[in-house]
């Protein structure tokens, strides 16, 4: 046959014409030839697949290297602490046995552990405002925390990342740092070698039992009691109850049996991680979790003894999400609480008795358990502890017991100091790495060893040995962060030569041939021997750190040198990898600026918004490109593909799922909220309308190439289509089973979702792979008319021709089906808003493929290169980050009911990078697609394509690689840019794995495809020549068909006329007839045995059935009915004459079930989930039971609900039981409103209407078998009826009974309220109570039928207003004790003992650390600058913690005063309490209480200052010998006191009216006693200048003429005494009004003195002698100055005045001979001058002292104006003199700072 084939890509004319059978030689030649090019072929391929596995082996090995160093690791060491061995003696102790403590006494026998996974310390706190659904859930830990700070106590418990729970069990057991490198094994676990607290017990010979994750099985196998250990699979996250249910059913059991089976109970609850998991930790799941944990630990706690431990625990927190494993702080702030019913416990040694608010204060590190439990427990601390003891557990119940502190931080401190050595020795470590360390060890064993040895505190110890072990945490850190620096530049060596081999091959300019192929493998081979042989003798040597390293590394660099000498064997010359075209340079560009952005955070953040930014670029060029083609099919293709491909880009942009750092930037949409893991339910739509639009995207895609024939079309538009939509219907039950929307269990919806994704998959991949290789192409066949042939007239035959459509799109369209495969598989992996972003992928990626087509760039790189950045684009858009908390490890259970390796790995490899894997397996297209099948070379530009897409990955790794080594110092290294590195890793090799999919459709099947089609229209002509006789045949064998039919109908009409002369209805009555007399004998003969025979089994199956119905749940009214028919039964069978012996017995079994029945029909009347029907029939059950009427039914009921409201209100849950009493109140009105008396006696009358053994409930009770014995039990009992009064209960008497019950239920209601809340004494709790209880009134109170609703709010809120008025008037008082703490303090006053501050400059502030004790230091100049003595602290801090008191009742006023209370229901009646709801609640109460809060604080507020004035009145009858000092001294104090009170005033005294008379008055006797010691020195001075040499006065005057500029050294010298004493007194005490009364004192002290100088000299020139010192006192004495002991500061330069001023009175008192002829008397000029001299010294002190607003007419300025008028100087020299004091003031006022 000879054909010829068109041009036409969419269809081909094959015109064939006949031939001879005669066989042409050349057939045989060809034949040959075809069978030796397949042989080349295969080998070629064989060849290509040998290559990508080499290329794979590489990248293999440069990331092992690389991340073999860049990933932390320790050495761990085998030690192990041996309990004789303590590593420092404990003081007092010595035991060295378990039974007594090991190293040192232990505190406890029993320990129960209690781990809750993502336990989040926000958890546990209360929360006040709008709360999540997370907050006040879990309420115990806090409650028992704060009102038992001796016997429990919460904190934040810091854990270290990776938060992967293995990690942190390793980190809670040893006591060690985890390193990332461990972050991989949360599959699966490595059981613990090293030394840890559970050897120690193991080794102690402790029984250990476990409950619950069986993590704890693979770190620790062998270490449990095998009879009391339950483990359970800890991975299915979509299971929230089985472990824990496990856990609490095996765990309360041993509690409650006693002690002596366990020592040691580790229980692991995963249902709060479980929940955050599925659904988010702000989902009601994860609240119904947290109160099933606060359920279960109060149980525990009531089963403990005071002799066992109870610690619980989270091992991590969880993220917004529910997911964890990072560092951020939500992941990491998990919650310890720790639990004795002895008091051990305390907070001695920092105060705080409330648990903190926040999990930033007074954090501890999950480390520091191992030494707590290890020493609480008697146990050795394990040898690679690093943890330090936590202080509250040791530091003793009431007064802080610094010894046991510092003893337990010896020991840690002395341990991790053994472990530091050993581990120095085993590293080969120098002294310098622990040289602070080992510095700060001596320091604080010297301070042990000092405090051991002598009375003095230890405190300074323990915090010595906390500083010690904090550094030691730091240099073991930073050792652990340390890396393999070679190991990385292997790493990155072996990627970079990869990817340049990459290069080489994919976008080589010079392509290599097929036939190069054998070249490189074998000098590939070749030279990877060599590197082998060459790698392991360097290893053997020593030279290389392992052997194993260095034979890999060896191979690799060989092969790569092969590679090398390859390309240079080569006989066409070097082919370089340098683009061709603009649109390779457009690839390279896009790649390498990638590739450079991730160095920096902000692109590794923002990279989804990157990618979109860079897939718009390449949009908006080829939209370029498609304008400018010349072909308008083209140009029309190209735009439209372009346009759509953007299109979907933007739309799959609005898929996000935003990692922390994005935050407040972006908005998550992926998930229903940014705080769930669950879809919405919108989301839902997605997958149904994905099933409807993309079969029929891809049909258009086929048309388009007429490919839609053959093999595509059952398997797009059915297959894809149905397996689409039962995806969407997987995704349909998921979110039934996340909202509980079908009544359906659990287990079988499971179930049902399951198979039904095992469905999905195998379809996908095992049906799907099988019919993509048995497929045939995608074409179709046209036939044209007998018309349309031409008549070859040259060689008389007639030609034949047919359209074969889709033949130029065969490799593309078939090929394309294998990507449905992955398509489907990984659109059911992902959320359904993560399928539509893989059905938009599919959509684009044949968009691509046409924009190639258009543009001719299928040998370009940008196709595969824009399919790598699509696949990453989609990573994001299908709800991943490169963040490890965004792994959704769920997918793991989307077709597996638990963890199956390797199935379930397999299973989140694909969910994550399934868009990865979509664009891999897709990559061959681009030089498939609309390509002609005989196209030569086509192998080769597949794996050009393929290795392209490899090389861009290759970059990306590489990049990433490279920039996580250059920035492994950066502060963000672990949260972006190694997980980062990883996700390329992974990226990388998966998309290495992919080049499988390109090479399973060989070229060469394809041309013998072709082979087939022409063999097939050959024989195409003899079925058309058979068409006709086929069907002569067909239609004979149609009649011979009915004639058989006929032939049977004949049979079956003679059988059915023969059974119906047997079976005559003459025949049949007769057989009934006999049958019925039969059984009428049988009955008369035996009728009397058969009764008691079956009364006597039907009331032995009574208790049973009542018992079964009692135990399972069942219906109490079926237990009533079973109860009256038993008791007919027993009455009956207790009147025969020979009753059975038995009967008694069944008589008091009946009894107790009576009672039972009767108890559990109570329950449910004290239910407050009982439903209307349920009450209905409890009512008519207990009617039974009891033969009560209506009203007695109604009281009982009335009664119990009352009961029960006292139980809760009396009960030892104090909150809640008032809340569900309040629910309980309500609920009964309401019930009551709906039931009675209607609905009750309905019910009632129902139970007459028939009797009760016709009742079809009792028939299925299978112990009664009222089948079989109802005909034998009497027509008495068979016709019984009970008889109930269901009338006797009218409407009216309803309602009275009802507000009967009402007024002394509320009663009994409020009254407890009173009594419990007269025992809270936080005002916030009242507040919460307050409005969680008004809340549930308002929101009820319209169906509170029967009841004054006025009446109820009145009581509520009186009962909450008479609490917070005793609360204010209870603090309020508390400010007597401030006044007594006062009056205490200056009764005891000691001088020089209660006035003593230490100094500035004492030894333990100048010691301090500027870095590590900041706030110490910060305290410590606050206490020295405010003069805050130990009296004055101690005042201040009793006003302190009263005005925190106060302000804690303004904040709660406040919090009343911005409730704003709306209605929660659209359905509130119109009522007068409703409408003033806001004023009565948010207005009137806080104004009540402000008012009295008010009147209270003015109150005694006017008895301090009546007490202080008091105070200072007192001053002034002290007589002791020191009276000056003692009143000086004692008014400071007040002063201070003073100061403190009024800095700090609440805001509940807004306008103080403080009177400060008595202020005035105490700053006046400061200032009196200050003045009085320089007043002396002044005078003296002042003498001893007259005394001296006087012509000397005018050497430092200036100006013409000359005049003074300086004052004299005597007034200098003054103010510097003034200023020196006011610094010793205290610079705090000088405020502006008291140096105000200072200088107005030194005024007028001043005026005589200076008055009196003229006098003085006139007496020295009339020569009269007198003495220098006119005063008997010693200017120096300490009594004559009121100087606290801070005054030491000063004594040298006061010793040093007094040496001058001594030498000045010696020269004084014994002139020579010179100064004897000058006392003669200075001349007139002299004195004159001395005059003028004056003058300028009392201008210089009229500046020094001048007083604002002071009377400007006072004695010292009548001697200025006395002066000046006696001296008579010019104006001009006035002036000068005026301004020289002036400016002399100026220029020396900041001498004397505080007198300024």
């Amino acid at each position: 046959m000879e054909g010829s084939v068109n041009t036409n890509p969419a269809s081909q004319r094959v015109e064939f014409e006949d031939a001879t059978t005669t066989t042409d030689p050349s057939d045989d030649l060809i034949a040959r030839n075809n069978r030796r090019k397949a042989i080349q072929f295969k080998a070629a391929h064989g060849l290509l697949i040998i290559f990508f596995v080499w290329i794979f082996a590489l990248h293999v090995l440069g990331i092992y290297f690389f991340t073999k160093g860049f990933l932390l690791t320790r050495l761990v060491l085998d030690h192990k602490s041996q309990c004789a061995s303590p590593p420092i003696d404990a003081p007092g102790w010595s035991s060295g046995s378990y039974s007594a403590g090991c190293w040192y006494p232990k505190t406890f026998d029993k320990a129960v552990i209690i781990i809750i996974d993502a336990l989040r310390y926000d958890f546990t706190v209360p929360f006040h405002g709008n709360p999540h659904h997370f907050h006040n859930a879990l309420e115990v830990l806090y409650e028992t925390a704060l009102q038992q700070p001796e016997t429990a106590f919460l904190l934040p418990f810091i854990a270290d990342p990776p938060t992967a729970t293995l990690q942190r069990l390793k980190g809670l057991t040893t006591g060690t740092l985890p390193t990332f490198v461990d972050a991989g094994s949360n599959f699966g676990g490595t059981a613990i070698e090293e030394d840890n607290l559970l050897a120690q017990l193991r080794d102690a010979g402790k029984t250990l039992v476990h409950l619950g994750d069986d993590t704890w099985h693979s770190l620790f196998p062998g270490y449990f009691d095998a009879n009391l250990t339950h483990a359970y699979d800890s991975f299915n996250v979509w299971d929230l109850h089985t472990v824990d249910n496990g856990v609490t059913e095996h765990l309360l059991p041993l509690l409650k049996s006693g002690t002596g089976q366990w020592d040691i109970i580790f229980g692991h609850f995963l249902g709060v991680d479980h929940a955050g998991h599925r659904y988010g930790p702000d989902h009601v799941a994860t609240n119904d979790k947290l109160k099933q944990m606060d359920r279960v630990i109060r149980e525990i706690i009531s089963a403990l003894d005071d002799e066992t431990l109870l610690v619980v625990m989270g091992d991590h927190g969880m993220d917004t999400k529910g997911d964890h494993g990072g560092e951020s702080d939500d992941e990491v702030e998990a919650a310890l609480w720790m639990y004795s019913k002895k008091a051990v416990f305390g907070h001695g040694h920092n105060g705080r008795l409330e648990p903190p608010q926040t999990a930033k204060e007074r954090p501890v590190s999950q480390i520091d358990l191992v030494p707590t439990l290890a020493l609480l427990l008697g146990m050795p601390i394990p040898f690679n502890n690093l943890g330090s003891p936590i202080s509250e557990a040791f530091v003793g119940p009431k007064q802080a017991k610094w010894k046991n502190l510092a003893a337990v931080n010896a020991l840690s401190s002395a341990q991790i100091q053994r472990y530091q050595n050993e581990y120095s020795a085993a590293r080969g470590l120098t002294q310098y790495v622990f040289s602070v360390a080992q510095r700060l060890w001596e320091i604080a064993l010297s301070t042990w060893s000092g405090a051991l040895d002598s009375t003095a505190p230890t405190k300074e110890a323990f915090a010595a040995f906390a500083r010690y072990q904090a550094e030691n945490l730091r240099v073991c850190k930073s050792l652990w962060a340390r890396f393999d620096i070679p190991s990385m530049l292997y790493g990155i060596a072996v990627l970079g030569f990869t990817l340049m081999i990459l290069a080489f091959y994919a976008r080589a300019t010079t392509p290599l041939r097929a036939e190069d192929s054998a070249l490189f493998l074998r000098q590939i081979t070749l030279y990877a021997v060599l590197g082998l042989v060459l790698g392991c003798l360097v290893g053997l040597s020593g030279a290389a750190p392992g052997l194993l390293d260095s034979c890999l590394l060896g191979t690799a660099g060989g092969s790569i040198v092969g590679f090398a000498r390859a390309v240079a064997e080569i006989p066409h010359g070097y082919p370089f990898p340098l683009p061709a075209s603009t649109w390779g340079w457009l690839s390279a560009l896009l790649t390498v600026l990638q590739a450079v952005g991730f160095a920096s955070n902000s692109f590794t953040i923002w990279e989804d918004e990157i990618l979109l930014f860079f897939l718009g670029t390449f949009a908006f060029l080829s939209l370029a490109a498609s304008l400018r083609q010349k072909a308008p099919t083209d140009r029309t293709s190209g735009l439209l593909q372009t346009s759509l491909f953007w299109a979907f880009t933007r739309v799959a942009s609005l898929s996000r799922l935003c990692r922390e750092e994005q935050m407040p930037y972006c908005r998550s949409t992926y998930y229903s909220s940014a705080t769930s893991s669950t879809s919405a339910s919108w989301q839902l739509l997605i997958p149904y309308t994905l099933s409807m639009l993309l079969p029929s995207f891809i049909k258009g895609y086929y048309k388009g190439t007429r490919s839609y024939a053959g093999s595509a079309i059952l398997w797009i538009a059915v297959v894809l289509r149905m397996s689409l939509l039962a995806s969407a219907m997987y995704w349909t039950l998921d979110a039934a089973d996340d909202n509980d929307w079908l009544d359906i269990n659990k287990d079988t919806l499971r179930l049902v979702k399951t198979s039904l994704a095992q469905l999905i998959l195998g379809i996908a991949i095992i049906a799907g792979t099988t019919y993509y290789v048995c497929a045939t192409p995608c074409i179709s066949i046209e036939l044209p008319s007998q018309g349309n042939g031409k008549a070859d007239h040259a060689t008389g035959t007639n030609p034949k021709s047919m359209n074969v459509l889709g033949y130029g799109n065969m490799h593309g369209s078939r090929y394309f089906l294998l990507v449905t495969n992955w398509v489907l598989a990984i659109t059911l992996l992902q959320k359904p808003m993560g399928g539509g972003s893989i059905g938009i992928l599919t959509v684009q990626i044949l968009a691509l493929l046409e924009m190639v087509d258009s543009n001719d760039l299928s040998r370009s790189a940008i196709g595969p290169v824009i399919l790598g950045m699509l696949g990453n684009f989609h990573f994001f858009k299908t709800g991943h980050q490169t963040t490890p908390s965004s792994i959704q490890w769920e997918s793991a259970f989307i077709a597996l009911k638990s963890v199956r390796y390797p199935w379930s790995p397999l299973l989140v490899i694909l969910n994550s990078f399934g868009a990865q894997t979509v664009t891999a397996v897709a990559v061959p297209l681009v030089v498939l697609w609309k390509q002609p099948p005989r196209k030569k070379g086509l192998l080769g530009d597949v794996a050009m394509a393929v290795a392209t897409l490899m090389l861009y990955f290759a970059v990306i790794n590489l990049a990433t690689t490279m920039w996580a080594g250059w920035l492994r110092r950066h502060l963000m290294l672990y949260r972006i840019f190694s997980p980062r590195f990883m996700t390329g890793a992974a990226a990388l090799l998966l998309v290495d794995l992919s080049w499988e999919d390109g090479f399973q459709y060989p070229i060469a099947a394809v041309r013998g495809m072709e082979r087939q089609l022409r063999n097939d229209i050959d024989s195409n002509r003899e079925k058309l020549r058979s068409l006709v006789g086929a069907s002569y045949r067909d239609l004979l064998g149609t009649a011979e068909t009915i004639l058989d039919m006929d032939s049977e109908m004949r049979n079956v009409e003679t059988y059915l006329g023969d059974m119906g002369v047997r079976c005559n209805s003459r025949l049949l009555d007769k057989k009934a007839a006999n049958l019925r007399a039969w059984n009428n004998d049988i009955q008369t003969r035996d009728k009397e045995r058969y009764i008691l025979a079956s009364q006597l089994a039907v009331l032995r199956g009574c208790p049973e059935a009542i018992s079964r119905l009692l135990k399972s749940g069942g219906s109490v009214l079926q237990a009533a009915k079973i109860l009256v028919i038993s008791r007919l039964l027993h009455k009956k069978l207790s009147h025969e004459t020979d009753p059975p012996p038995y009967l008694e017995v069944l008589r008091r079994r009946l009894a107790s079930l009576r009672r039972k029945l009767l108890a559990k029909v109570d329950w449910r009347f004290k239910s407050l989930d009982a439903s209307e029907s349920a009450l209905v029939e409890a009512m008519r059950a207990f009617s039974l039971a009891t033969s009560s009427s209506a009203t007695d039914v109604l009281r009982h009921f009335h009664h119990v609900r009352q009961s029960i409201m006292s139980e809760l209100g009396k009960g030892e849950d104090d909150e809640k039981g008032f809340f569900k009493a309040l629910r309980l109140f309500v609920k009964t009105l309401k019930d009551c409103h709906s039931i009675v008396p209607t609905q009750l006696a309905r019910a009632l009358e129902g139970l007459k209407a028939t009797p009760l053994l016709q009742a079809s409930d009792l028939h299925s009770q299978l112990e009664l078998n009222l089948d079989v014995h109802q005909r034998w039990l009497g027509e008495d009992i068979n016709s019984f009826v009970p008889y109930v009064r269901p009338d006797d209960l009218q409407k009216t008497e309803a309602a009275r009974h009802l507000m009967q019950w009402a007024k002394s239920a509320l009663s009994t209601f409020l009254e407890d309220l009173k009594i419990r809340l007269a025992n809270v004494e936080d005002p916030a709790v009242i507040v919460d109570l307050r409005q969680e209880m008004l809340e549930l009134w308002l929101f009820n109170q319209q169906h509170s039928t029967g009841v004054d609703k006025s009446e109820v709010l009145e009581g509520i809120r009186d009962a909450f207003n008479n609490r917070h008025q005793a609360l204010i008037h209870q603090r309020c008082a508390c400010l007597g004790s401030i006044l007594s703490t006062i009056a205490s303090l200056l009764e005891d006053w000691e001088t020089g003992v209660s006035d003593a501050c230490p100094s500035m400059w004492d030894d333990p502030i100048t010691t301090l650390n500027t870095h590590s004790d900041v706030k110490i230091l910060r305290e410590a100049l606050s206490v020295r600058a405010f003069g805050r003595s130990e009296p004055v602290q101690a005042a201040s801090m009793a006003y302190v913690k009263w005005l925190d008191s106060i302000r804690n009742l303004e904040s709660v006023v406040k919090r009343l005063r911005e409730t704003r209370w709306t209605s929660d229901s659209d359905d509130i009646d119109d009522d007068d309490v409703l409408e003033n709801k806001q004023i009565l609640l948010s207005e009137d109460d806080p104004r009540l209480l402000q008012e009295t809060l008010q009147s209270d604080v003015e109150q005694y507020y006017h008895r301090l200052q009546k007490q202080m004035r008091k105070h200072t009145d007192d001053l002034q009858t002290i007589d002791d010998g020191d009276r000056e000092r003692t009143i000086s001294h004692k008014a400071c104090f007040l002063l201070r006191v003073w100061r403190e009170i009024t800095s700090h005033l609440p805001s509940s005294y807004p306008k103080p009216d403080l009177e400060t008379t008595f202020v005035r008055t105490l700053q006046s006797q400061v200032s009196k006693n200050l003045l009085h010691q320089p007043l002396l020195r002044c005078e003296k001075r002042i003498s001893t200048s007259l005394h001296q040499n006087q012509l000397r006065i005018r050497i430092l005057w200036e100006g013409d003429p000359q005049l003074p500029v300086m004052p004299s050294p005597y007034a200098f010298r003054f103010l510097h005494d003034i200023a020196q004493c006011m610094a010793v007194i205290g610079a705090d005490i000088w405020t502006a009004q008291a140096v105000g009364i200072l200088k107005q004192q030194l005024r007028e002290a001043l005026a005589p003195i200076v008055g009196k100088l003229p006098e003085a000299r006139r007496q020295i020139n009339g020569h009269i002698s007198e003495p220098s010192d006119t005063d008997n006192r010693d200017p120096h004495n300490a009594k004559d100055i009121a100087v606290s002991p801070r005054s030491s500061e000063h004594n040298g330069e006061e010793e040093e005045d007094k040496k001058q001023e001594d030498s000045e009175e010696t020269q004084t008192t014994k002139p020579d001979g010179d100064a004897q002829n000058q006392l003669e008397g200075p001349s007139e000029e002299v004195a004159r001058d001395m005059e003028i001299q004056r003058l300028f010294d009392i201008l210089y002190l009229q500046h020094a002292t001048s007083v604002k607003d002071s009377d400007s007419d006072d004695a010292l300025h009548r001697i200025q104006s006395a002066v000046e008028t006696s001296l008579d100087l010019p104006g001009a020299d006035m002036k000068r003199m005026r301004k020289g004091a002036e400016a002399y003031w100026k220029r020396t006022e900041l001498l004397f700072a505080l007198l300024a």
